[in-house]
């Protein structure tokens, strides 16, 4: 307890005048009162060290919170020393060690607090890796955190999406995400009542998976032909030489062609055409004199979609429904696709994300990617 004295003295029949200047203070020493230090360290991590206690036989070890309360650590240290852990970084600690002697813990007060102000990192350090329309990032703990959050923007725009304020481990995956796209992360930690800041260094960044369904050609009419005559079906001459593709190659060189006009990837639409038609036998709802490859309008249920008059308008309508999902872009050849304008134009930059969407399949953009590696 902090004690305030005053003296006075008597002389000329009168005692002396005081005032503040004239109070000493002064706190009187307990002598089970353990003296100690409180050094950083490590991450989050505070080293108390203290002289023994002659008849000690146990120390509590005790921070001292905002609001006045004491989180105590332990009260069976029998030893002169106790390193807490797990405490947040960057921000100031008041420690308490107290002995026991005769069954009794040793006084304290604000006398008896020690300052600390541990080290180590008080943001999260985050990596990201893709995946197929998503994107997992992880993370060190940091020290004291009790929760975190995730959010994310595309590269490029100034506003952040928030996903979770309330993650509680160390790893979070955001999901929901277009292929073939690049993202900004960060990851924030709570603790001590805030939120830890951020700034450039702290965002990381990562492309999702996929394959893009616009870009230059990564195949060759060779290599096209090559593949469709590995699969060991029979090309339908007799009825596409009445179509204008009476062999393979004039296929292939027709979908290359097409493709190359519009932007679109020759092998993403020749893997889409035999995936749709189990390479031109067909056997389903399209038949094969609709000229139909990509299935367009084809629905299920006996329905069988749309028909073209030859091969090379189906293999354009094809390309240009790509297209429409694919890109924002404008055709560069006269529309030949009915449904060109029901689709919500770049909403599947890739092949993995027309799952779902071109067909109800979801492992459609996987097959698609398998024919495409055969190709490039």
């Amino acid at each position: 307890t902090s004690y305030e004295f005053v003296v006075q003295a008597w002389f000329g029949g009168r005692w002396s005048p005081f005032g503040s200047a004239d109070i000493a203070r002064a706190v009187p020493a307990d002598p089970t009162v353990p003296r100690f230090t409180a050094e950083p360290a490590g991450d989050g991590e505070v080293q108390l060290n203290w002289g023994a206690i002659d008849g000690a036989d146990a120390y509590a070890v005790a921070e001292r919170l905002a609001d006045g309360s004491y989180r105590t650590f332990t009260y069976s240290a029998t030893g002169t020393s106790y390193k807490v852990t797990g405490l947040e970084c960057g921000v100031e600690h008041r420690f308490l060690v107290q002995s026991r002697v005769a069954g009794r813990w040793s006084s304290f007060g604000e006398g008896t607090l020690v300052s600390c102000v541990p080290t180590g990192p008080s943001r999260p350090s985050v990596t990201a890796a893709a995946g197929d329309r998503s994107v997992t990032l992880s993370w060190p703990g940091v020290p004291g955190a009790q929760r975190y959050a995730v959010a994310w923007r595309r590269a490029g725009d100034s506003a952040w999406r928030t996903s979770t304020y309330t993650c509680a481990g160390e790893s979070y995956t955001v999901s929901g995400l277009a292929n073939g796209t690049s993202y900004e992360f960060v990851v924030q930690a709570w603790f001590g009542g805030r939120w830890s800041p951020f700034g450039s260094a702290d965002i990381a960044r990562a492309t999702t998976a996929g394959t893009p369904i616009m870009g230059p050609a990564e195949t060759t009419i060779d290599q096209m032909v090559s593949v469709y005559e590995a699969s060991g079906a029979a090309y339908p001459s007799a009825l596409y030489v009445q179509k204008g593709a009476p062999t393979i190659r004039s296929f292939c060189s027709i979908a290359y062609n097409e493709a190359v006009a519009e932007g679109v990837r020759p092998e993403v639409l020749f893997a889409q055409a035999m995936h749709e038609t189990g390479w031109l036998r067909f056997g389903g709802d399209v038949k094969p004199e609709q000229c139909n490859f990509g299935g367009l309008g084809a629905t299920g249920n006996g329905v069988s979609g749309l028909t073209f008059p030859d091969v090379a308008t189906g293999l354009r309508a094809q390309v240009q429904h790509l297209k429409a999902y694919a890109s924002t872009d404008p055709l560069k050849t006269q529309c030949v696709d009915p449904r060109f304008y029901y689709v919500t134009r770049g909403c599947a930059p890739c092949v993995e994300d027309l799952a779902g969407r071109w067909a109800s399949d979801r492992n459609y953009g996987k097959s698609l990617v398998t024919i495409i590696n055969r190709l490039i």
